[in-house]
């Protein structure tokens, strides 16, 4: 059986969605593998100050998976922003996330539905 470390690595699992060559990502899962609350936190506010179109929707799969809230919500934040959404949906990200993860492609937009509000 394999460990909850090796399930969230790309190497040994890799997600079609594309993977940044990123080391706060390698440190995010690194940190949330073993544990490391501080190192979780940095990864997440730098990880947050990272997100653009082309990286939203992998950063938003990788808060999920790593369960890190507040970085969700600046995804989320970002994606609601005045014309975001229409230019994410134009990305091939969004297209491979919308077929691989449509329950949370879901809370996207039910997200993105409140903060327009």
């Amino acid at each position: 059986m394999a460990t909850m470390c090796e399930v969230m690595d790309p190497s040994t699992n890799p997600s079609p969605l594309m993977w940044f060559d990123n080391t706060t990502h390698n440190l995010l899962r690194a940190a949330d593998c073993y544990g490391l609350e501080r190192l979780k936190a940095i990864c997440e506010t730098k990880l947050c100050l990272d997100i653009d179109v082309k990286s939203v929707m992998v950063i938003l799969l990788l808060a999920d998976q790593h369960k890190c809230d507040m970085l969700k919500q600046a995804c989320f934040s970002f994606i609601a922003a005045p014309n975001s959404l229409e230019t994410v949906i134009g990305t091939p990200e969004y297209h491979q996330f919308k077929s691989l993860y449509p329950i949370l492609l879901i809370e996207v937009l039910e997200n993105v539905c409140i903060l327009r509000k």
